[in-house]
């Protein structure tokens, strides 16, 4: 009875923590959030190996929220050897579906030059969709780097973001 007890306790806490979040809400609007509750729980208890496979699983499946936790746990080395290049691929996935996450974590890649070229003005491309959207920690960093970076630069990066907003996403190189 106690195990139950805390199972069902375990499994309300992150229900709610998915429930309340707009992030993860392509994967509770499915028939899939038993394994995503799942995938979760297993990188909580540090079983990376499993909690990638549980992950790609739901990323194949076109799950912005499961295609930027691949992209975190290849950036992070979670289950396997740190990959930048395959963050970056797993991130713009989930970035191009408007995940704010993947958008702040490309912006970041693109800051710090990991997986890719440093690139400031696609840095703060990728911030400025985030921001747009809601995001305070890209909107932050967003007016942080504005401060450092020249203003045809960021002219640029406001160029290429409408860009991507105006196509719906389908263009946001």
């Amino acid at each position: 009875m106690k195990r139950l007890i805390i199972a069902l306790s375990i499994w309300l806490a992150l229900f709610s923590a998915l429930a309340n979040s707009e992030q993860f809400s392509d994967i509770i609007a499915t028939e899939d959030l038993a394994s995503a509750e799942h995938a979760f729980l297993a990188r909580n208890e540090k079983d990376f190996k499993l909690a990638l496979s549980l992950f790609m699983s739901l990323a194949t499946q076109n799950y912005a929220s499961a295609q930027q936790f691949v992209g975190a746990m290849y950036e992070e080395g979670e289950g396997m050897t740190k990959n930048y290049e395959q963050a970056i691929h797993w991130y713009r996935k989930a970035a191009v579906k408007k995940n704010t996450s993947a958008q702040y974590a490309l912006g970041l890649m693109h800051l710090k030059g990991r997986g890719v070229d440093q690139d400031f003005i696609h840095a703060q491309k990728w911030l400025i969709l985030a921001a747009v959207q809601g995001d305070s920690k890209a909107e932050r960093l967003r007016d942080l780097m504005s401060t450092y970076m020249m203003r045809d630069q960021i002219t640029k990066a406001q160029v290429l973001a409408t860009k991507c907003m105006e196509s719906d996403y389908q263009d946001c190189r």
